[in-house]
């Protein structure tokens, strides 16, 4: 499979700048929000003390469209976002928002005078289908290449690489179930329809990479200004791992 060409079924994505601890964001969110406006309300401003972790979000700002978040802390800017159906079938036009609203963060750096970060992240949740193939024995097929998945009811599978001596490389698979309709309430006591089990939808796929490995190796910060060009890399990757799944 390939996202670039199959229908990959696209949940949501995440995409991060982090950034040495600047604790002056607050004091600067008016800045922010002028490179922002076009296509993001007003924020909501967190009533978080200077001297709390700098990690914990300061302000939020929501698209005017409702499809993602800008989320601004005292060490980094993130992005999250949710596809809708005209999205969700299409990897490029993903790629393409998050490419403009990466721009973006990178002014709102800029425009505050952030000039390096420390290293980048890019997570994407999308399902697949299998086919023919139940999704436990797609699954199971990347833990050991077997074909016995007899009365296996879930599975999972998850590795963690480097890649080029740079990136951190997060992959995660699981099992997809619609729900739907099924009682909830209390989910481990929760009654199936018709005294059946949900049926198997496909599979969950997560993909998380970020540069941690280079910055830990290394301790250098880039100039924000490259991090678009870092962005490319990792959207490369993301489309590598899809392939021969």
């Amino acid at each position: 499979m390939d996202i670039k060409k199959d229908s990959f079924d696209i949940f949501n994505a995440q995409y991060i700048i982090k950034f040495q601890p600047y604790n002056r964001i607050r004091r600067r969110l008016n800045e922010i929000e002028d490179v922002l406006s076009d296509t993001y309300a007003t924020p909501r401003v967190l009533p978080i003390a200077d001297e709390l972790a700098p990690d914990i979000p300061r302000a939020i700002f929501s698209s005017k469209g409702g499809h993602s978040q800008i989320i601004v802390s005292d060490m980094s800017i993130g992005l999250t976002v949710n596809f809708d159906n005209a999205f969700r079938k299409e990897y490029k036009k993903t790629r393409d928002y998050i490419k403009e609203k990466a721009k973006l963060m990178v002014e709102c750096l800029s425009s505050i005078e952030v000039q390096e970060y420390i290293f980048c992240g890019l997570m994407y949740t999308f399902k697949i289908d299998t086919g023919e193939v139940p999704p436990t024995e797609f699954v199971s097929k990347e833990i050991s290449k077997s074909n016995t998945t007899d009365m296996i009811y879930d599975v999972s599978w998850q590795k963690t690489f480097i890649k080029d001596r740079k990136f951190f490389v997060n992959k995660r698979l699981g099992i997809f179930r619609n729900e739907v309709g099924y009682n909830q309430q209390i989910p481990d006591l929760a009654l199936f329809n018709n005294g059946e089990p949900p049926k198997e939808d496909g599979v969950l796929v997560n993909i998380d990479i970020n540069d941690k490995y280079r910055y830990g190796s290394t301790g250098a910060p880039v100039e924000t200004k490259k991090a678009s060009e870092l962005l490319e890399e990792l959207f490369t990757i993301v489309e590598e791992q899809t392939k021969g799944m």
